[in-house]
């Protein structure tokens, strides 16, 4: 079972507000100018009905920023485009934001990883044919194919495998098509953890052909 990116299936509480400065912006933005020449983050009408897809996150004191609904297809960022989550909860599947813009419709995810551990500090979520193909292959720890995206359930389950990997990690999401997420104590170890993955897929996927 996959599921469509871009469409917020949580309930939002959502307050407009100015753009805020926050630490993060511009190591985010530095790894999201990889993802974008890469594939990994942005948008095209033939994949996933057109929608955007991708997001990367960082911790804040309040809870987390996160890049904005519906931004892959700008090339660059501005801080005008992120939202602060600075509050959610998993069980009702509820997320409040600020900011000027509503937040990415894969906020509660973000969310249940960094639940995992205080110390991630960094999480990202591409979309990655070769590495979500090649999970059997490269045995990547994965939620289940019938854990649909923007679920309770997908959280939960994202929650549980962070858990079990540690404060950094990788793993695909087979109910979300392509879908990737990492997570790192540093915005270093989560974007590299995605690029060596990467690698090793289309390894894979060279020598099978």
């Amino acid at each position: 079972m996959t599921e469509r990116e871009g469409v917020i299936k949580f309930t939002l509480d959502y307050e407009a507000s100015a753009a805020k400065p926050f630490a993060a912006f511009h190591v985010l933005e530095a790894w999201r100018s990889i993802y974008k020449e890469t594939g990994l983050i942005g948008e095209d009408p033939a994949r996933y009905d057109g929608y955007g897809f991708g997001n990367l996150s960082a911790r804040t004191r309040a809870g987390l920023v996160i890049t904005g609904t519906q931004t892959g297809a700008i090339e660059c960022l501005r801080e005008a485009d992120y939202a602060e989550v600075t509050e959610w909860c998993l069980a009702e599947n509820r997320v409040r934001a600020i900011g000027p813009i509503k937040p990415s419709s894969e906020s509660l995810t973000h969310a249940a990883v960094y639940e995992a551990f205080e110390e991630i500090q960094f999480v990202f979520h591409v979309h990655s044919p070769d590495i979500w193909r090649a999970t059997e292959q490269l045995s990547i720890p994965c939620t289940p194919a019938d854990v649909a995206y923007g679920t309770v359930a997908m959280a939960v389950s994202l929650k549980e495998i962070t858990a079990e990997l540690g404060v950094k990690g990788l793993m695909t999401m087979l109910g979300h098509e392509d879908g990737v997420m990492s997570w790192g104590p540093t915005a270093r170890e989560a974007g590299e953890s995605i690029i060596s993955a990467l690698a090793e897929a289309r390894a894979v996927s060279s020598s099978a052909g």
